[in-house]
């Protein structure tokens, strides 16, 4: 059995191979509307048919400063659904911050004039606000929570404050300002996110860059005493916050450790959830996404099933409480275009015995040609199956289907040029791959969702995997065969939707 690089992948966090609780993500190409580019968050639980907002760039150059960063609020419910949120549809969300929450607060600025600006989307309308936070211009709003506070900043004088909003009894709080230098004066102070208890992580430019907590039962306090706070990107529901130190993501509690991440925001954004998964960039693994969990880093491309074929760079956006990745991504061999993505998480036991073809236990082999446990050719210390068409060939073994949504993945290789490798559950056609165009200089990965809910909780059902070609003498290698249990991603029906009404090819990259 060799071991994939989701296997690897897994390995590095001590879970077996087979364990509950293994971890990759399905990749889906998200529709959004057209001309509409750059994701900043995504919110809710699709699953649970809560409403997800997602804030998206609008590309368009009106030709001044001020509108070169406007975004726009789109609902997906079974398609979308475009909020003008300041009468002529501008607002801005910040960079690194999530500007909506999933009940349909929304925190900007408004227009060219920079004025901090609420919103809160219902099912038809959108109620608009400026926050009673400043008389000058350059105010903004840059986080909202699920009840609808917010954060920011008050203007663009040295003397700026942070705030804290409260939508629902419609007054600002201005945050007290820890005075570092001795000199009495408020300086830069902005508040940058804010979790679901009322707590706000900002930061404060006196004496050095400081980071700050503030809550109305606690007051502000200095979060990381020694300075040297370079941002402040999220924080979640227990209290940890994702920061920028010595040029990395850090995460910090009041009172706690200095958790280095070995993250840092990169060509995308850092978002972290309650239970501290983190997402942003690795220079451990060349700049690339990668995600941080229970104190191990992981490279997005070696969870994901496919490995990230067709996508030349990924940049990752934002992670949301179901482990739910938004991205963007670079396809291979474009130039200057890019696609959303949502990477939907994929755990669970593999209910295929015998899932490495260390020998021949469970499996029968059939057909008009031959099929047997060999040794690879690539690697003598790896077994695994050999079919040779007769045409057709196949190998089978039985199986018990979960009551749920499932993937089946498995290793091949073609030896010859010409073949067709098919997949099926009893009589039923899953998957179909080839005619081989050429015999494969490696093994390549393969992997697909099963959602047909006919093929749902079936004790002893075959699962068969054949061979075919119209001449004989054709092989394949086959290795890795697992048929995994899918926890907690959407509803077949809204991913059908959200992916176009079509799955997205999930080829993984060849071996390296």
């Amino acid at each position: 059995m060799r071991r994939s690089a989701l296997t690897v992948a897994l390995t590095l966090t001590c879970l077996s191979p087979v364990a509950v609780g293994e971890l990759g993500y399905e990749v889906f190409e998200v529709p959004f509307p057209p001309d509409e580019t750059s994701p900043v968050a995504v919110q809710g639980g699709m699953a649970e048919g809560n409403l997800s907002f997602v804030g998206v760039g609008d590309p368009v150059d009106r030709g001044t400063p001020y509108y070169d960063s406007v975004r726009k609020l789109w609902r997906w419910q079974g398609g979308w659904t475009q909020f003008d949120l300041s009468g002529d549809g501008d607002w801005i969300a910040r960079k690194h911050i999530r500007g909506c929450s999933a009940t349909g607060y929304v925190a900007g600025e408004y227009g060219g004039y920079n004025k901090a600006m609420g919103w809160h989307v219902t099912a038809g309308s959108a109620t608009a606000r400026q926050l009673p936070v400043s008389t000058t211009e350059y105010s903004g709003a840059v986080a909202v929570n699920v009840h609808g506070l917010m954060t920011g900043y008050t203007d663009k004088s040295e003397h700026r404050r942070a705030f804290a909003y409260d939508w629902q009894t419609n007054s600002a709080t201005l945050i007290p300002h820890l005075d570092f230098d001795g000199d009495g004066v408020a300086h830069l102070m902005v508040g940058r996110a804010v979790n679901n208890h009322g707590v706000v992580a900002g930061i404060v430019s006196d004496d050095g860059r400081h980071a700050f907590v503030w809550s109305e039962a606690d007051g502000v306090s200095d979060l990381l005493p020694e300075g040297g706070t370079d941002d402040i990107y999220d924080i979640n529901d227990t209290g940890y916050v994702a920061l920028s130190y010595n040029g990395s993501v850090h995460l910090k509690q009041i009172g706690g450790e200095l958790i280095n991440t070995h993250l840092y925001s990169g060509g995308g954004s850092v978002g972290i959830n309650d239970g501290g998964w983190v997402v942003g960039s690795a220079a451990a693994y060349s700049n690339q996404p990668a995600l941080y969990r229970d104190g191990e880093l992981d490279p997005i491309e070696d969870l994901l099933v496919g490995g990230g074929a067709g996508y030349d760079q990924i940049y990752v956006k934002d992670i949301n409480q179901r482990g739910e990745i938004l991205a963007a991504a670079q396809p291979s061999g474009s130039s200057g275009h890019y696609v959303n993505l949502l990477l939907l998480p994929v755990t669970g036991q593999n209910v295929v015995a015998n899932t490495s073809f260390d020998d021949a236990t469970g499996l029968n082999f059939g057909g008009g040609g031959s099929g047997e446990v060999v040794t690879d050719p690539a690697d003598a210390s790896n077994s695994c199956v050999e079919m040779t068409t007769g045409s057709p060939v196949y190998v089978e073994q039985t199986v018990d289907t979960p009551n749920g949504s499932f993937e089946i993945a498995f290793d091949y290789r073609f030896l010859d040029a010409g073949g067709t490798l098919d997949v099926h559950i009893n009589d039923e056609l899953l998957e179909s791959l080839g005619p081989a165009v050429a015999a494969d200089p490696d093994w390549v990965s393969h992997g697909f969702l099963v959602t047909d809910e006919a093929l749902y909780d079936l004790p002893g059902a075959t699962l068969k995997v054949t061979l075919d070609h119209p001449g004989s003498g054709q092989r394949v290698l086959l290795d890795n065969l697992e048929l995994r249990v899918v926890d907690e991603i959407p509803e077949p029906a809204t991913l059908a939707l959200l992916a176009g009404a079509a799955w997205v090819p999930l080829v993984r990259r060849k071996r390296r």
